[in-house]
């Protein structure tokens, strides 16, 4: 499990990343690593994904911030 995290100059001096879906534990729609709590995926999926985002950027997960794309 290899995540590729993707991130910004103009963020430097705030930990950050974007994600792709590498790496992650979701399947059919939601393939990849989905963090979307919001979404239809399995909520076990979810929280998994956000476990690796977390332990990738060195954070707890509940320390995660997220937003809602449209």
């Amino acid at each position: 499990m290899t995540l590729q995290i993707l991130t910004s100059p103009n963020l430097a001096g705030v930990r950050h990343g974007f994600f792709t879906r590498r790496g992650g534990a979701s399947s059919g729609v939601y393939e990849g690593l989905n963090c979307g709590p919001g979404s239809n995926d399995q909520r076990e999926a979810v929280a998994m994904n956000r476990a690796r985002v977390a332990a990738a950027l060195d954070v707890g997960p509940d320390q995660l911030l997220s937003l809602h794309q449209v």
